[in-house]
């Protein structure tokens, strides 16, 4: 410590003269001059590189290649996006058009005030949660498979606004009847629920890995017992079947749904139209 406290002495001696800004050789402000001062001096000893007065070792930014390395120290560095914006969040604009390109997996949608993250897999570009959107909503104790109906898990009332406030809503979103599908437009421009005629969702279980492991591979794995591994993150919706609905019309009373439950598989069956199920929407190619 004798040794210590005799080079901090001299080293403030030594760049009194150096240097003209007033130093505090308290670099971490413990009320200790340390060891891990002397350290945070050393870093950039006796260099002020962007003329703000501030050594650079006291600096949160000392690298050059930094597009607010002449900013305010108290910045972290930040640098530029695809598109030349200091400290953006563009990743790519390949056309170089500087509007930056929407990547799957990467960048969220937003769709009726609900921001959706997204997710690749294989050639295919799904949302990642079920879709959200309740422009009305009816007791969970109901069903009718010939108007348009939408429930959120557990709640009895017809207050959208209710329903949006509950625990179930919040974390599972809603459930649609087959006549919601057909009538309500339930995905963003450009998106869609797939049919059952241009196999999306077939595709879909081959990519997780075939019907015996895709139910695991695509569920949640906080929410649900699932691994997660593609982001998709199909969660076990309360007071419904725990089904995405697929787009096929059908003169009959059941129509295609892609099925989960608790085991390791996915599958294709069919439910009857007042069945409330989850719907996901996929980017159209």
């Amino acid at each position: 410590m004798k040794h210590l406290m005799t080079l901090m002495t001299l080293v403030v001696a030594v760049t009194a003269g150096a240097q003209t800004s007033l130093w505090n050789p308290d670099y971490d402000e413990d009320g200790i001059i340390g060891a891990a001062d002397l350290l945070a001096l050393l870093t950039v000893f006796g260099v002020d590189d962007d003329g703000d007065g501030i050594w650079g070792g006291a600096d949160l930014c000392t690298d050059t290649d930094a597009c607010n390395f002449q900013a305010n120290p108290s910045e972290e560095c930040q640098y530029l996006d695809a598109i030349g914006e200091c400290g953006g969040y563009c990743s790519e604009d390949i056309d170089g058009n500087g509007i930056c390109d929407w990547i799957c997996g990467i960048d969220s949608i937003d769709f009726e005030g609900h921001l959706y993250p997204t997710t690749q897999i294989g050639d295919q570009c799904w949302l990642a949660q079920s879709v959200r959107y309740l422009p009305q909503v009816t007791p969970a104790n109901e069903s009718n498979g010939y108007v348009p109906m939408a429930i959120v898990g557990g709640y009895l009332g017809i207050n959208v606004e209710e329903a949006m406030a509950t625990s179930n809503y919040q974390n599972f979103g809603c459930l649609y009847n087959r006549t919601a599908l057909e009538d309500w437009n339930l995905c963003p421009s450009g998106w869609h629920v797939p049919s059952w005629s241009g196999g999306a969702f077939q595709e879909l279980i081959e990519n997780a890995g075939g019907n015996s492991v895709a139910g695991i591979k695509l569920k949640d794995e906080i929410l649900w017992n699932g691994s997660n591994e593609f982001g998709f993150s199909m969660l076990p919706i309360p007071g419904g079947l725990t089904s995405l609905m697929i787009n096929q019309p059908s003169p009959y009373a059941s129509s295609p749904v892609m099925s989960f439950s608790e085991s390791d598989d996915a599958y294709l069956q069919g439910r009857y139209r007042q069945e409330y199920m989850q719907v996901r929407c996929m980017k159209i190619q």
